[in-house]
């Protein structure tokens, strides 16, 4: 007999999330219906049985076994039933609604209104690489969109869209969507701030624990660990595109840690198009369309501005509908610049071409808005007495910042960058100071606003703008400075660059003097046509990414073919100046490579392992990662528990994601013969691409022989 001692102990030891999970993973989920009926559960209608749930049951039935000392009353089939309705966390739910039910926005500063008083929700499309403009077929298009939808197309999406399309706002729908129907299913959403990641918060499931607790002070990383592993959470990452590139790879490295150790949550994670995104090849890639003209007008009708005058509203929609549209697609189609279309329609009545204007009259606009979302004449500034001087600072605040990749700051890096600026030592010094400056940013223009301590701009895209603004007002040295930092710099600081085609639209003989010129001369100096090709490559993409698996091990383990989607990696420019060229050339700056077994297995540039995972009634590939994992984190999930290993006790591998530096090719092009003679095709988009840039590198040389007369006044 057990005597109360030994239950004393167990009562002592017993680790409640460890004994859930144990049991779960032991539970055959063919035997849970007879399991279910044995124990008198019934399962509502259209409702599953759930393992992990009867696993925290059979939790609970243990705990008032010890409890008792080895007598306890039948409780399993009352904590099952009651954890299939959810009642927890009441103040979450109700706080996060309250707090992601309105907001302010451009057109309302002064007070924040209810989100579906002016949201219209975007259609996704599904196509694979839609980027690539391949097929356009209206039958592969997600409308209406729901949480619901894009699981069925993948457990884990990644929704991409340009500046200003509704990335955040379509996050925010999908929040609220899920939010009103927890206490049906039970899936608690959580939306996680990825531009809080970084060295002071580089730990993922701490972040996910405080976008929680933040809202409800009785949620904590235990009953966070244990809504994961039931399945229980939506994880809706908003703003990969944010990261720092410093930071990048760190995350990336515990999201998949994150996958593997709770894989029966859905995830979303909303990014603007950029290069580090095709290191998630777990993620299925969709496609934020722009609006079509039907949501255009939709939008407009939903926006209150000028109500007093309601015919201006008449007369855009009107133009909307039969001109602006066709004309000016690029603007109308997206969200954030058709608002902005409306509010600058009453001022300047037409849309301009070039995108820098646009958004010149969209701040001239800005600075004229009054609190109550009305025009006024004068503006009244604290740090400033003349609104022309505080652009002049705000620009060059905007520049410093873009060039580094800060989007948002904290006080002390606001102040660090205040400090740098040159365009304030003209100023009055009683009145351009800091707390001052910071005062007219966020109140007097709302350009930027406050959140969680820490300043963000209202959209990034008038920093984008500034930026712009800023650099095609410099000198010839600072460009070529710029230039050359431009090349040092991760792309994944300037993600989609429209800060640079802003640029090249104002500054173009200074773009390509000071900036092209430089990049393309620093690869074609070499007489050697094999050379030059190889330090086009290495300037200008840096490095190779490809997938290869062992199709012997795959039809061992009866592994069915793998979905292109997943293990296909668009490749694309390490620096923002090839894809500014190449997009000035209308050539595509991202591109895909089929690749199957063309001996490209290079040992030294293998990054990451696939091994397998026996996972439900299969085998499921997993990344690993290992140099790039804190050890312990491996160790405390046990995912390597699960591991296919061989007869030697080492994990199979299946295949392996190669990262090839193409400045190998510079060193020793004799020890990549095969890799070489790959490149040299002269069907690949990257052969292709270095064709074109070489035929403009002549041109610009044509262009600017003798650029040295440009710069003489002509008398």
């Amino acid at each position: 007999m057990v005597t109360a001692d030994v239950w004393g102990a167990v009562v002592d030891n017993f680790d409640e999330v460890s004994f859930s999970q144990n049991v779960a993973s032991k539970i055959n989920e063919n035997a849970l219906s007879r399991m279910f009926s044995e124990f008198g559960i019934r399962v509502p209608e259209g409702r599953k049985p759930d393992k992990f749930i009867f696993a925290d049951a059979l939790t609970e039935q243990f705990k008032a076994i010890y409890s008792g000392n080895g007598e306890g009353a039948d409780i399993i089939t009352d904590a099952y039933t009651s954890a299939t309705k959810p009642t927890e966390f009441p103040d979450y739910v109700e706080n996060t609604f309250r707090k992601f039910s309105k907001m302010k926005t451009l057109l309302y500063q002064s007070e924040e209104r209810p989100f579906y008083d002016f949201f219209v929700c975007n259609t996704i499309r599904t196509e694979e690489y839609y980027f690539m403009r391949r097929s356009k077929s209206s039958d592969k298009v997600i409308k209406d969109v729901n949480l619901e939808k894009l699981l069925q197309k993948a457990p884990c999406t990644l929704l991409v869209g340009m500046g200003g399309i509704g990335k955040s706002m379509m996050m925010r729908h999908l929040f609220l969507e899920s939010i009103q129907q927890y206490s049906e299913t039970g899936l608690l959403p959580v939306i996680i701030t990825l531009r809080e990641f970084g060295v002071e918060n580089d730990d993922l499931f701490e972040l996910i624990v405080r976008s929680l607790n933040r809202y409800d002070a009785t949620i904590d990383s235990t009953k966070v660990n244990k809504l994961l592993l039931h399945g229980r959470c939506q994880l809706l990452f908003d703003g990969l595109d944010e990261i720092k590139a410093a930071d990048m790879d760190e995350f990336l490295a515990q999201l998949d840690f994150l996958m593997d150790r709770y894989p029966n949550n859905q995830m979303v994670m909303s990014t603007r198009r950029f290069h580090s995104f095709v290191s998630l090849s777990r993620f299925r890639v969709l496609w934020m369309e722009p609006f079509s003209l039907e949501q255009a007008v939709e939008l407009v009708e939903k926006l209150k501005y000028y109500e007093e005058e309601p015919r201006l509203k008449e007369k855009f929609l009107e133009r909307l509908k039969a001109e602006f549209f066709k004309t000016q697609p690029e603007f109308a189609s997206n969200p954030l610049l058709l608002t902005l279309m409306f509010m600058n329609f009453k001022r300047f009545a037409d849309v301009p071409e070039k995108q820098y204007i646009f958004y010149q009259q969209a701040y001239d606009t800005l600075l004229q808005l009054h609190d109550g979302d009305k025009l006024t004449l004068k503006r009244d500034f604290h740090s400033v007495k003349d609104p022309s001087d505080f652009t002049d600072v705000f620009r060059e605040f905007c520049a410093k910042s873009y060039r580094k990749g800060d989007y948002e700051f904290d006080h002390p890096k606001f102040e660090k960058y205040f400090n740098l600026l040159h365009s304030t030592e003209k100023l009055d010094p009683e009145l351009m100071k800091l707390q001052n400056f910071i005062f007219d940013v966020c109140n007097s223009t709302c350009l930027m606003y406050e959140e969680a301590q820490s300043y963000h701009f209202l959209h990034r895209s008038f920093q984008e703008y500034f930026f712009a603004d800023y650099y095609s007002r410099q000198v010839n040295e600072v460009l070529i400075k710029l230039g050359r930092s431009m090349r040092n710099s991760a792309q994944t600081l300037y993600d989609d660059g429209e800060a640079f085609k802003m640029l090249y639209q104002l500054a173009q003989v200074k773009v390509e003097r000071f900036i092209f010129l430089p990049f393309l001369e620093d690869i074609f100096a070499e007489e050697d046509e094999q050379k030059t090709y190889f330090r086009f490559l290495t300037n200008g993409y840096a490095n190779l990414d490809y997938f290869l698996f062992s199709e012997e091990k795959m039809k061992e383990y009866k592994i069915e073919k793998l979905p292109v989607r997943a293990y296909q990696l668009p490749n694309g420019p390490s620096t923002v100046i090839l894809s500014c060229m190449l997009q000035h050339l209308h050539i595509d700056d991202a591109f895909i490579l089929e690749l199957k077994g063309e001996g490209l297995d290079y040992k030294e540039a293998i990054t990451c392992a696939m091994v397998g995972l026996k996972y439900r009634n299969g085998v499921q590939l997993m990344r690993l990662q290992s140099s790039l994992f804190k050890e312990s984190r491996i160790l405390e999930g046990g995912i390597l528990e699960g591991v296919i290993k061989g007869n030697d006790g080492a994990s199979i591998e299946f295949g392996h994601e190669y990262v090839f530096q193409f400045s190998w090719l510079l060193d020793a092009p004799e020890k990549y013969e095969k890799m070489v003679r790959f490149l040299m095709d002269e069907t690949l988009p990257l052969r292709i691409a270095y064709h074109a840039i070489r035929n403009y590198y002549a041109e610009l040389k044509e262009k600017y022989k003798n650029s040295e007369n440009l710069d003489d006044d002509d008398f």
